[in-house]
């Protein structure tokens, strides 16, 4: 009978210890897998963020370029009618002279601007805002924070430039009375190379900030290529 006694307290402690190791190890399961979908949702994430990152990186490259060629044509087409005043005053022509050729260039109709693009960073704002962005590689992430650094910087600074051209450069008299058939050599000459200036520095920030957002693409990926380091600038 005390055998009996002594062999249930036994039993029993075998039984709690088994039934205790099988809800630690239900607990731990459960622990580790949950622990694994979180990692798996959080990977998903990431990728879907850098997928959308990616493609906005690859819009605003193809509208930088878009840009560029349009600033390019400006550019070349003012610089030649920049040289052709100084030539004119060089060659020591009476003012109405010069004023006449002016007047016919630029009825060729194109209009003194730089052209911008919009560039858009609404995936990595809502990469951010909903931390997915938490889940994406370092060295990605540091590549795109600088690429997006870059386009505030750049949408600031052509902001300031704007700002500086209208209210310096005389732009809207030259213009309003070129559209009454008058022009002051010697202004439209001070506007239109500070203009020429404004255009050579939109087409290099814009060339700088191509090549930014490249690098900030994978590897291989096409718009991360031919980011059109040659000098564009016409030659006099």
């Amino acid at each position: 009978m005390f055998a009996g006694l002594l062999q249930n307290p036994i039993q029993t402690m075998g039984n709690f210890a088994r039934e205790y190791l099988m809800v630690v190890l239900g607990v731990l399961t459960a622990l580790g897998l949950g622990q694994w979908v979180v990692q798996v949702k959080q990977g998903q994430d990431a990728a879907t963020a850098s997928t959308q990152i990616d493609a906005e990186l690859r819009a605003n490259i193809a509208d930088i370029r878009d840009a560029r060629k349009v600033d390019l044509d400006h550019l070349k087409y003012f610089t030649a009618v920049r040289d052709d005043v100084i030539h004119d005053f060089r060659a020591h022509l009476p003012e109405a002279d010069i004023a006449r050729h002016i007047l016919a260039r630029t009825n060729e109709g194109v209009l003194p601007d730089a052209r911008w693009p919009v560039l858009h960073h609404e995936a990595w704002d809502v990469a951010v805002a909903n931390q997915s962005a938490s889940w994406i590689d370092n060295g990605r992430m540091r590549r795109y924070a600088a690429a997006y650094a870059s386009i505030r910087t750049a949408d600031d600074r052509k902001n300031v430039d704007v700002s500086l051209i209208m209210d310096d450069s005389h732009l809207l008299d030259v213009m309003a009375d070129m559209e009454i058939g008058q022009v002051q050599p010697h202004q439209f000459l001070y506007t239109i190379s500070r203009i020429t200036m404004m255009l050579h520095d939109t087409e290099g920030r814009l060339r700088t900030l191509d090549e930014t957002l490249g690098r900030a693409l994978p590897a291989g990926d096409l718009h991360a290529q031919a980011t059109g380091r040659t000098n564009l600038v016409p030659t006099k």
